[in-house]
């Protein structure tokens, strides 16, 4: 696993098993009834703060590069359940059930990577609330009886979102990307969509990779969040990835981000796995805590829309307006007539624990931070080889 973390970005774990596929299908199948209706019926199925059920989100423009993004939303918190208000029992069922398959199946694959990383195995089950050798009954799965050892009530951080990119309001005519990102939980699975879109930036060549026009129904994407990055200093990086919204096309989507619980602390590893080898790499993994790095912002430069090293500076008279050094110097021609004033950058890294819940709120953005400016270059870079190869094709 950790191999494969560290060579591709991810792996995909086979179920090996098609009646078991149907777990996956059977929620969407629930939940695409739900999208079908009205907005004003959706929303009396809305939980305060979005916590769980309905929501509608409009993504805006952040990059300039694609047009907004609508996406309905139901989100599943097993610990919420009783107080949740479901649109049909149906839902309930099927949701709750590919819930609770998919926290054991994480739950078993966190044990596994800290087993590769040389750590206890419980080291990850405790940051999400969970105790070895309990049991807590059995689900069926396709033809095989599965016992769960995890019980997903007591981890209160994660739920799993069901999505349905689908855009009337925009009318694309071309396919979108996304921006960017990573996730900051500790591991994502992501079931296979009913309609391809995830891309993920390999680690080493720096082009994307469709990875889910080769999946097939009962295969699970798996792929690490920042929370591990962060605690393998960087050993396990977390995954960058984007969907691709295809016109006319409806994609309905059930990521799972298992994350730490808030009240835990996230911890370096004790033995130094992996940190000899982080701040080896230099260009690739730079320390924002050593000497001569500069720490990295969670905001875009306005002027040349790349993350913002060093020295940032902000607007004092708009909401949300930043500049990078480089762009600060020309402000007379990019953003004239308005004060500025400098923010400091905060360090991600630290080798001493940190709060989940600060580091959750730290990373809110974070999520699409590149880490070095070589690293955003070649990101930069395979979109350009991406433009080039389909200007080859006409």
């Amino acid at each position: 696993m950790v191999d494969s973390f560290k060579s591709n970005g991810f792996f995909i774990l086979d179920m090996k098993d098609e009646e078991g596929a149907k777990i996956f299908e059977e929620s969407y199948a629930e939940v695409k009834k739900f999208f079908e209706q009205d907005y004003k019926e959706k929303f009396k199925f809305a939980y305060p703060h979005d916590l769980a059920g309905y929501s509608n989100i409009e993504f805006e423009n952040n990059d300039n590069k694609r047009i907004p993004e609508n996406r309905d939303i139901f989100a599943i918190r097993p610990h919420l359940d009783e107080k949740l208000a479901w649109p049909s029992q149906e839902l309930r069922e099927k949701s709750m059930k590919c819930y609770s398959f998919l926290f054991e199946v994480t739950c078993r694959l966190l044990s596994s990577l800290a087993e590769g990383l040389e750590q206890t195995p419980s080291l990850f089950l405790d940051l999400v609330g969970q105790q070895s050798s309990q049991s807590y009954g059995n689900i069926k799965v396709g033809s095989r009886e599965i016992e769960l050892q995890t019980d997903p009530k007591l981890n209160k951080a994660t739920n799993m979102c069901m999505f349905r990119y689908h855009d009337p309001i925009n009318e694309m005519k071309e396919p979108q990307k996304c921006m960017i990102h990573q996730d900051r939980g500790l591991i994502t699975l992501l079931p296979k969509a009913s309609y391809p879109g995830l891309e993920v930036l390999h680690p080493h060549t720096r082009t994307f990779s469709p990875i889910e026009s080769f999946t097939k129904p009962g295969q699970l994407i798996v792929f690490p969040g920042l929370s591990v990055e962060f605690m393998t200093q960087g050993y396990v990086p977390a995954t960058m990835h984007r969907v691709v919204r295809s016109p006319d096309a409806i994609r309905f989507s059930m990521p799972f981000e298992v994350k730490p619980e808030e009240q835990k602390q996230l911890l370096v590893f004790s033995n130094g796995k992996g940190l000899e080898e982080y701040l080896e790499k230099g260009d690739l993994y730079k320390n924002p805590i050593l000497p001569g790095n500069p720490p990295k912002h969670t905001a875009r430069c306005d002027g040349c829309s790349l993350y913002i090293g060093g020295v940032r500076q902000k607007c004092s008279e708009c909401m949300d307006y930043d500049l990078c050094d480089e762009c600060f110097a020309k402000q007379d021609s990019i953003h004239p007539n308005h004060k500025f004033h400098t923010v400091e950058a905060r360090n991600l890294l630290s080798k001493k624990p940190v709060e989940v819940l600060d580091f959750m709120r730290l990373a809110a953005d974070m999520s699409r931070l590149n880490k070095t400016w070589k690293h955003q270059q070649q990101v930069k870079l395979s979109e350009q080889l991406e433009e080039k190869r389909k200007a080859e094709k006409k």
